[in-house]
């Protein structure tokens, strides 16, 4: 049987990859699923960048 993990234990997953020296995953992965994780408790607003900050 098949255990589902959510978003707070994935995150701990992620970084006990990201503490372990033989990393199967690259740190632009990481940075990537924890961004992912990271989305689902976030609004619009939180997640845009201030036009100013682009151009």
């Amino acid at each position: 049987m098949c255990n589902q993990l959510n978003a707070d234990e994935l995150k701990v997953l992620v970084d006990l990859h990201t503490a372990n020296e033989e990393e199967p995953l690259s740190s632009d992965e990481i940075t990537i699923i924890r961004g992912v994780l990271d989305m689902a408790n976030k609004n619009v607003g939180q997640a845009m960048q201030k036009m100013e900050s682009i151009y």
